[in-house]
């Protein structure tokens, strides 16, 4: 993955995209789009979510990749046109 191309959003924006979020501690709490679970934590320290219900894991382009069933560079592409201003 070419991290030079990355535009380095906040996970917890790009993620409440998708989901609804709210403030939990020092992070994020949402319902997991996979197993419907009020369990995804989302890190925004270190740029990643976890669901406590299904195991999911990752970061933002993982996410997308799995929501849009995008491969890697499709789902980093995405990202950029959507979000980056260039």
């Amino acid at each position: 993955m070419d991290s030079e191309r990355c535009c380095f959003l906040k996970a917890c924006f790009l993620l409440g995209v998708f989901i609804t979020l709210r403030r939990r501690g020092m992070g994020f709490v949402g319902t997991c789009p996979h197993c419907h679970e009020k369990a995804m934590y989302i890190d925004p320290k270190h740029q990643i979510y976890k669901c406590f219900g299904c195991g999911k894991t990752g970061n933002v382009i993982n996410y997308v990749m799995a929501e849009r069933k995008l491969e890697d560079a499709d789902a980093l592409n995405y990202l950029e046109s959507k979000y980056c201003n260039n």
